[in-house]
């Protein structure tokens, strides 16, 4: 049944990618717990909508959910994360495309500028993010193997993540970047010890500035450049 489904604009058609169909499935199983409604279902990866974590599967007998992955660092110890939609052969065309109007946000008034950092490793790249920034990946999505699209939160900005390819190049090919992203936090010395940790290094060391900030540069194990500061008296 699901090789015949026509898979609608706005998401993307994993059925041929066997490499990241599998990532999917394994990541649901990955997620759900003993008391789940998907725990221990064979679950087969369909296709993965383009702007959310929300992944389509195929059921046995027939069904398919609509299941919104979370990527925890942990598995939840119990339900209902992650959050499952059960949907009828028959109605999972329409469903998808409904969820698409649902989900779409109106951004015909609105101006945001959303940084992508270019990365020559993928998941390396998001590792790394993901301890020097305490945080979670999010909406990892593979082509071929590659790493096409995944998302991190650093000081309440979404930040994407994409692997290299021919078109877009990291700051390692090019031999360096010409852009310094410029991090705010609390407490930069605690900030500065995790980034160094997790395997950044320092460019410039932490000092009090004229400028009334306490900052330093460090640099990624990718390339990229970053300022981590807090204002200071």
């Amino acid at each position: 049944m699901s090789d015949e489904l026509v898979i609608p604009d706005g998401w993307i058609d994993v059925r041929q990618d066997p490499d990241g169909r599998t990532g999917l499935e394994a990541e649901l199983a990955r997620e759900v717990a003993r008391d789940h409604q998907l725990y221990g279902v064979t679950a087969r990866a369909i296709a993965s909508c383009d702007h959310c974590d929300d992944v389509l599967f195929e059921l046995p007998g027939g069904r398919y959910a609509i299941v919104y992955l979370t990527y925890p660092r942990r598995a939840p110890d119990r339900p209902p994360w992650p959050v499952a939609t059960m949907v009828d052969p028959e109605e999972i065309h329409d469903r998808l495309e409904t969820h698409l109007r649902d989900e779409q946000p109106d951004t015909s008034d609105s101006h945001e500028l959303a940084p992508r950092l270019v990365v020559s490793a993928g998941d390396d790249a998001l590792d790394f993010y993901a301890r020097a920034f305490d945080t979670e990946a999010t909406d990892r999505m593979y082509v071929g193997g590659r790493l096409v699209n995944a998302h991190v939160l650093i000081g309440g900005t979404l930040v994407g993540v994409t692997e290299a390819d021919g078109s877009s190049r990291s700051p390692t090919a090019i031999g360096g970047t010409p852009v310094l992203l410029s991090l705010t936090v609390p407490d930069v010395d605690a900030a500065a010890r995790r980034f160094v940790e997790a395997g950044g290094e320092v460019v410039i060391p932490l000092d009090d500035r004229d400028y009334c900030r306490r900052d330093g540069r460090f640099r990624d194990p990718f390339g990229h450049l970053w300022i981590l500061g807090q204002p200071v008296d």
